[in-house]
């Protein structure tokens, strides 16, 4: 290693003569070459361990020996960049051989993580049980109704007797059981009594005969006609009609010109029942009498 670094400072004071000799300097060199001052000065002092990389190493040693016109020195320099690219190779390897990467520590995994996933998985149920929570409701209210159904179904349904032969359902035949003797007598007494008592029942009324009051006008007249709390009719009746009203419970009529009316009533007509203009009120039972009010 040491004979190539004294080889490599000998050789840089060579190409340093010959740059002083034409009277040259590294900015000069620099703008002919386009290679960086830095560079220049490594060549020139042999610290070829600053450039990297054999190929860029030999293109500015090259260039550089090409302006100083120097390039019967460049075989040296191409044989000792080799054997300071193949040392700088060994050490390389041997380092990569003897590298050992750092131990990792083994570091015991947290449970954070588990918790955590337990947590955001319990929410996302709980969301999307509340989303469907309609869902679910109307999903129980279905099986409800299907379970009672299926029970109403389910439920025997009483035996019916057997047909006869010609498809008619048999007679039913409720037996009595006869009575005792003493129950016998006790009956036949009974009917007895219940007999007598109907021979001396009084026979019931007759119903009174339903009466009809009929009302002639002679000429306009209003008229309200109430039955029992009830107004049956209530309006003006004009010359030539005649108004029938059955009586089969009291009947009160009120007249707004008494003079014009007239009354059929139980066979008998009454031709004046009041003055012209005249407000008058009757009242007319069902057993044939009329009165005023």
């Amino acid at each position: 290693m040491e004979d190539e670094r004294k080889v490599a400072v000998e050789l840089g004071e060579s190409v340093r003569s010959r740059r002083e000799a034409l009277g040259l300097t590294l900015e000069d060199v620099n703008k002919e070459t386009k290679i960086r001052k830095a560079f220049l000065e490594a060549i020139e002092e042999g610290n070829l361990k600053f450039l990297s990389g054999v190929i860029y190493v030999k293109g500015f040693i090259k260039a550089y020996l090409k302006v100083i016109d120097a390039e019967d020195l460049y075989p040296e320099y191409e044989k000792l960049v080799d054997r300071l690219a193949a040392e700088r190779e060994t050490r390389n390897l041997e380092t990569v051989v003897n590298y050992m990467p750092p131990q990792k520590r083994f570091r015991k995994p947290s449970r954070w993580w588990i918790y955590g996933s337990a947590i955001l998985l319990l929410l996302a149920s709980g969301f999307m049980v509340w989303q469907e929570r309609e869902q679910i409701r109307e999903k129980s209210r279905l099986m409800l109704e299907r379970e009672k159904s299926q029970t109403v179904e389910s439920a025997p349904l009483p035996e019916e007797a057997p047909a006869s032969e010609d498809g008619a359902m048999p007679e039913v035949v409720i037996v009595e059981e006869a009575p005792l003797p003493q129950e016998a007598e006790v009956l036949e007494q009974e009917a007895k009594s219940e007999e007598k008592e109907e021979e001396e029942q009084v026979p019931a009324e007759e119903p009174l005969e339903t009466k009809v009051l009929a009302i002639e006008f002679e000429g306009p007249c209003w008229v309200r006609i109430t039955k029992g709390n009830e107004v049956v009719f209530q309006g003006t009746l004009r010359k030539g009609d005649t108004k029938e009203v059955v009586v089969d419970a009291p009947v009160r009529i009120r007249y707004g010109n008494a003079g014009v009316v007239a009354n059929r009533w139980e066979g008998q007509t009454k031709e004046k029942i009041g003055q012209s203009g005249e407000v008058v009120t009757y009242e007319y039972l069902p057993d044939g009498t009329m009165k005023r009010m």
